[in-house]
């Protein structure tokens, strides 16, 4: 098994309320701490997935909108992922360094955008 070490390698980690949550080093730190927040506030959200060096959009509509959950792995490290609603088992990873905005789901208000 691999050391929380190397596990880490390429990653920062936010703790929030005593989780320590991984993401990956080519994400921006305000999409993280963003990230954080919407999940300490349990709000519904749509997110826009492109590259983020030229903000032009992937156009995804499929597995973009719901609540943010975290997913557990090794050394009680945690992982966002994307819940279809609050009462969902599990959910896909969200892509955090390919994310150009995040908005509300309800009435789009814009929560991020890539710069």
């Amino acid at each position: 098994m691999k050391t929380k070490k190397e596990i880490l390698k390429g990653r920062f980690v936010i703790e929030s309320n005593g989780k320590q949550i991984v993401f990956d080093d080519k994400t921006p730190k305000k999409a993280a701490m963003k990230i954080v927040e919407i999940y300490s506030n349990k709000t519904r959200v749509v997110f826009d997935y492109g590259d983020i060096q030229t903000n032009r959009s992937w156009g995804e509509t499929y597995d973009i909108t719901g609540r943010i959950g975290l997913c557990r792995g090794y050394y009680n490290l945690h992982y966002p992922i994307l819940l279809h609603n609050s009462t969902s088992l599990g959910g896909g990873t969200i892509l955090t360094d390919c994310i150009l905005s995040i908005r509300e789901s309800r009435g789009k208000k814009l929560i991020y955008k890539n710069q």
